[in-house]
């Protein structure tokens, strides 16, 4: 007789208790959807103050940031071809501008991201590849050699937020080109970087 008692008790504990970890879990379900709800409210609010602001005003923002920018790959990354005059392989008569930066990064699949607010102002193709350019005010970020794109024109878009795929080569390697303008004045992007 006691056997059974217990074991009956046993299936009403087991009972109670799946039924307590259920609410609780439809409680966390129901915590985590108000979170996203608030955090996306939250975030749209960010988002549309940074939308009302003038050009100028998003321009005196994005210059009191130089030196804070990360890099415009969401992977890690390293500068493999610096902003300046360089001379072509071994030959010292040959000079090459190179008017921004060129990112290696390390995985495949690589999406590149907007460093800052701004607006997208105009998608492009070039032979297979696209080229994005970001309207940061004055400021013009660009984004060359992308598989394929994720924004349209007209499209705000927030810092870290994918503009396009980073395109792989036939070595497997993804290289972005970068580029960071003042209206036609082309800017060393590295100044813009924060130090890693």
């Amino acid at each position: 007789m006691s056997f059974l008692r217990t074991k009956y008790l046993f299936c009403w504990v087991t009972a109670f208790l799946f039924t307590l970890a259920s609410c609780s879990s439809s409680r966390k379900i129901e915590k985590d959807i108000e979170y996203e709800y608030t955090y996306r409210s939250y975030d749209s609010i960010i988002t549309s103050k940074w939308e009302r602001l003038t050009p100028s005003q998003l321009e005196m923002e994005f210059e009191k940031r130089k030196g804070t920018f990360m890099l415009p790959v969401i992977d890690i990354s390293t500068i493999s071809l610096h902003y300046g005059t360089y001379h072509f392989q071994n030959e010292k008569n040959v000079t090459l501008q190179q008017r921004g930066v060129k990112i290696l990064c390390n995985f495949n699949n690589v999406n590149a991201c907007s460093i800052f607010y701004g607006k997208v102002s105009v998608v492009f193709k070039n032979g297979d590849l696209y080229n994005v350019l970001v309207r940061h005010g004055r400021y013009i970020s660009g984004y060359f050699g992308l598989y394929n794109v994720c924004v349209s024109a007209g499209d705000f878009v927030v810092p870290r937020q994918a503009v396009g795929e980073v395109y792989n080569d036939n070595e497997g390697k993804s290289m972005l080109q970068f580029q960071l303008r003042k209206e036609t004045e082309a800017l060393n992007p590295e100044e813009w970087f924060r130090a890693e």
